[in-house]
């Protein structure tokens, strides 16, 4: 910690500006090596499904260690951080992350997302108990991405509704794809509006 005085009488030649945030990181696959480049979101989808089952607990909490530290370098105080969970990850990516977090100093704040791949539908049994035993292993917040279940609606009502029964806010990632006419914002934003000021949410990518 730095503490200092600053005449604010005399010419300037600092200018003192707050800390960074970057609210939508992904830590524990931040520096993931695929075999290949994507050669497109599906293709960059499938590799990381690949490359993320390979990794083990301690790949995603040197990943995530890492990108808190340069972001701190950086001056970057305060993360999000999205941690994959489904069957084939399982906990791995939140564990790490949540190890990582706890290895910063009090100064850094990170906030961490339980994200259900496009493995885990939020309105499953499956994707239900994962969701709710990610936030008793330290996420604070739910997330999902929602353009690729079935049923997005369900799976965002059934997201929602977790979230107000444990008492948590939803990140999400939404509309990644370059078709307006199945956009899910409104429907995700009214969904949210009908419970007033009770659940905080943020919604990422929207393309």
């Amino acid at each position: 910690r730095v503490k200092a005085t600053i005449d604010c009488d005399a010419p300037a030649k600092w200018v003192v500006l707050p800390p960074l945030a970057d609210m939508h990181v992904h830590a524990c696959r931040a520096f993931m090596l695929g075999h290949q480049f994507p050669k497109d979101l599906k293709d960059a989808i499938e590799l990381a499904r690949q490359t993320l089952g390979n990794y083990t607990e301690e790949d995603f909490f040197i990943s995530a260690l890492t990108l808190f530290h340069r972001g701190c370098i950086h001056g970057t105080t305060r993360f999000r951080s999205h941690a994959e969970i489904d069957s084939k990850v399982k906990f791995k990516a939140l564990n790490g992350t949540v190890r990582a977090k706890n290895r910063l100093p009090e100064e850094v704040l990170v906030e961490i997302v339980a994200f259900a791949t496009a493995d885990l539908d939020p309105a499953s049994a499956d994707g239900i108990a994962m969701l709710r035993a990610a936030i008793a292993q330290g996420a604070e917040f739910l997330g999902a991405t929602l353009d690729f279940y079935s049923n997005s609606r369900k799976s965002i009502d059934a997201l929602i509704n977790l979230a107000v029964e444990l008492g948590v806010g939803v990140d999400v990632h939404i509309d990644e794809h370059l078709d307006a006419e199945r956009s899910l914002t409104t429907y995700f934003v009214d969904a949210i509006s009908s419970l007033g000021p009770v659940v905080p949410a943020a919604l990422g990518h929207a393309c």
